[in-house]
């Protein structure tokens, strides 16, 4: 069930991107036009990584996690090796993918049709929030969060890379402590039975 949902993650989002890249061509654009290009200055690739850095400040010292998020995260956390290896290339392809579609296609084009960069980067957060519904109120609220972040990297740098490096990263990083999580929870129930 679990490597399913990997599969069909995988060729959705990679299908959205085709068609945002089609669209892209229709109007004479490029990738380079939605950010997919490198940052003002070479030191910027690092500024992706300050999203799941800051993240991780903000959790240093806490011991729980809402057990109704823990619930929903657990359809995609991997736990096992074969759960791994789908679940790299879903973070590849989430941190590629969803910063070349919510920061780069989204924000730029909702900003050029409204004129309003607020707008592009409001609209691009809520709808990366709204996204990740699946994960419950907890999840939409922070992934948008997220996004804003993202949006802001992406902004001062002009590029989505150094966004697209951050997301890689957070995504494994998360990965590694939800499934340590998961299988610690699994064996105090274990225990208990």
């Amino acid at each position: 069930m679990k490597h399913a949902r990997y599969a069909r993650s995988l060729v959705v989002i990679w299908a959205i991107t085709a068609l945002a890249l089609y669209a892209l061509r229709l109007y004479g654009m490029g990738i380079a036009d939605v950010g997919v290009r490198a940052p003002h200055e070479p030191w910027q690739y690092a500024f992706g990584f300050a999203v799941p850095a800051l993240f991780a400040l903000a959790n240093v010292g806490r011991t729980s996690i809402s057990p109704e998020y823990l619930q929903r995260v657990r359809r995609v956390i991997p736990v096992d090796a074969s759960d791994w290896v789908w679940f790299v290339p879903v973070a590849l392809t989430a941190g590629i993918c969803e910063e070349f579609l919510y920061r780069g296609y989204a924000l730029t084009q909702v900003a050029a049709l409204t004129g309003s960069l607020p707008a592009g980067f409001i609209l691009s957060s809520v709808a990366f929030g709204f996204a990740h519904i699946y994960q419950g109120r907890i999840g939409v609220i922070g992934t948008a969060i997220t996004g804003a972040l993202y949006a802001t990297v992406f902004l001062v740098t002009g590029s989505v890379v150094p966004c697209m490096l951050g997301h890689i990263g957070q995504d494994v990083v998360a990965g590694l402590l939800y499934s340590r999580r998961i299988r610690a929870e699994d064996a105090r129930a274990s225990d208990a039975v």
